[in-house]
């Protein structure tokens, strides 16, 4: 009997039991996975941009501020994907069938 086999074999709770312990591994692997992506692309501010950065945070920017900056930024690109979305399908179909021979 293979793995699977074995566990459609067994009881309720047992199967329970492995479904947590596997999902509890798969979310795991996939945080490691995950912060390991970060890690490579995401890299620290260095000169000018550091200055920029110590400076914003010297200046007092509070959490509100913040949260409204990026609220404002998440809705311009909606807006924008919703925009560009509406001129493709305002843009006029053109469909020409041709018989074949």
């Amino acid at each position: 009997m293979n793995f699977l086999e074995k566990l459609q074999a067994l009881e309720e709770p047992e199967k329970r039991w492995w479904i947590v312990l596997i999902s509890g591994f798969s979310m795991v692997i996939v945080v490691y996975l995950w912060l390991g992506y970060f890690s490579a692309f995401v890299v620290a501010p260095s000169g000018a941009a550091a200055q920029t950065a110590s400076a914003e945070s010297s200046a007092g920017l509070s959490l509100v501020d913040g949260l409204r900056s990026g609220v404002a930024v998440v809705y311009r690109g909606f807006t924008d994907k919703v925009a560009a979305l509406r001129a493709i399908l305002k843009t006029p179909r053109d469909y020409t069938i041709t018989p074949q021979e």
